[in-house]
């Protein structure tokens, strides 16, 4: 599953947030852009397994379309935990 999320630069280092991840908002921080994929994939592999554990569809990914802020950059991360799909 790739989903995509927006990576910010802060004066402290970044941020990050899951575009298309409803009904878990996911933000993370960090110094590097390497710490902020670490707890992405972390963030990310904890919220599918509590929607999945609660018996919550995960929402499939689906490519952004809207418009990018001109600090940020689009990120596309690949998340291998499995998911229970929509409808499914």
């Amino acid at each position: 599953m790739n989903y995509d999320y927006l990576l910010e630069p802060t004066r402290t280092g970044y941020s990050a947030m899951v575009l298309d991840f409803p009904p878990a908002a996911i933000v993370v921080t960090g110094d590097t852009r390497e710490e902020i994929a670490m707890r992405m994939a972390r963030s990310m592999k904890a919220a599918i397994e509590f929607l999945n554990s609660e018996g919550i569809s995960v929402p499939p990914p689906r490519p952004y379309k809207g418009k990018i802020p001109p600090d940020c950059e689009l990120i596309s991360a690949q998340h291998k935990t499995a998911h229970t799909p929509v409808g499914g």
